[in-house]
């Protein structure tokens, strides 16, 4: 079985997608923002490397992630470059791609379920976090971003906003494609181990929950705290982020009937 992931940046994906390769008991590998290859009909990862390797051990799986921006760390992203080229995937019994600020009428289109190794045998799923606390992540960015290249969370809001309305609509209402589009709700899964084990019995993993507090280096982590509580990501208030920006009128100007509708309807949450 292959997975793909389509989900909105600063949206929690590389959380959901680290947990999920965890729970089973064989290796796999994760390809991260698979925006290239489409008129090939591949799913690429943005840079070759952006891959992380999920090896079983017996207990658990040992983690390889390939990827350090090199704005960051240029020696290390270039070594760790090398060790991918040289590496050896060949157990990995299942992939995980994602696909970031993808719309489902361009996923529709391109009938992407039949990509690459997708056509086979896969599963899609749509990962959604409530509006409040993703646009005060993406605010969060375009204030403060780990380099300039970042804002484009921010500075974009209002056509992503588009894409994330799209999503939610297609939960409520469902929409017109021939594979399914199964939903994570990124809120009751950070918070519900009971939601956690609901999808692992519903897509036949193996609930270990291992990896739920890992915090994921791509798009260097939290857009509040970094990658500070790696190993303890449950500490972080990721629910309540947009109590930071709720008085700012960028805040105020992005939240219009139809977020408020749908926060409701897909999150129960209300604002005061």
């Amino acid at each position: 079985m292959n997975y793909l992931f389509i989900c909105m940046k600063r949206g929690g994906q590389h959380g959901i997608i680290n947990w999920f390769a965890q729970q089973n008991h064989h290796d796999s590998l994760h390809l991260n923002n698979c925006i290239k290859g489409w008129e090939q009909q591949k799913l690429i990862p943005m840079k070759e490397h952006m891959v992380v390797h999920y090896k079983f051990n017996g207990a658990g799986h040992d983690i390889k992630n390939y990827f350090v921006d090199h704005k960051i760390d240029l020696d290390k992203s270039q070594q760790l470059r090398r060790e991918f080229y040289q590496a050896d995937f060949n157990d990995a019994q299942e992939k995980l791609y994602n696909i970031e600020d993808l719309s489902i009428a361009e996923y529709n289109e391109r009938k992407m379920w039949n990509f690459g190794e997708l056509a086979n045998n896969s599963k899609t799923f749509l990962i959604l976090r409530d509006p409040f606390n993703f646009i005060a992540s993406c605010l969060q960015r375009l204030k403060n971003p780990p380099d300039e290249g970042a804002r484009d969370v921010g500075i974009q809001l209002p056509q992503r906003l588009a894409i994330w309305k799209e999503h939610a609509y297609h939960i409520l209402n469902g929409g017109a494609t021939t594979r399914e589009l199964h939903f994570i709700n990124f809120n009751e899964w950070f918070l519900s181990e009971e939601y956690r084990k609901s999808l692992c019995d519903k897509h036949s993993l193996v609930f270990t929950d291992h990896g739920v507090n890992k915090i994921m280096n791509f798009g260097n982590g939290s857009s509040f705290d970094r990658e500070k509580f790696d190993g303890e990501a449950q500490k972080m208030n990721v629910l309540t982020r947009y109590k930071d920006w709720e008085n700012h009128k960028a805040f105020q100007h992005l939240i219009d009937d139809e977020i408020t509708y749908l926060a409701e309807k897909i999150f129960d949450l209300k604002r005061n």
